[in-house]
């Protein structure tokens, strides 16, 4: 069972989304110290959006400049509703 979740784990991508770098780079750092190696950073709600299908996990800071994580969220909504996801 434990190399069954470690292999889940190498295989899991996240998108780390948030444009302060430093918050990034801690994240980061945690999710490689627990067993997570597929793991991406997007600056702003723009990248975000075209990683999004890369990701099974995102984790979004709400408050961005130009596209807020509520903005990307709407955006996935309105994907998800008309089909494109």
């Amino acid at each position: 069972a434990d190399a069954d979740f470690r292999q889940f784990k190498e295989k899991f991508s996240i998108l780390i989304v948030d444009d302060n770098e430093e918050n990034c780079l801690l994240l980061e750092r945690y999710l490689h110290r627990l067993g997570f190696s597929n793991i991406q950073i997007a600056h702003d709600g723009y990248q975000s959006l075209a990683l999004k299908d890369r990701a099974d996990l995102m984790l979004l800071d709400v408050d961005m400049p130009g596209m807020s994580g509520i903005d990307v969220l709407t955006n996935i909504k309105e994907d998800i509703l008309q089909g494109r996801i």
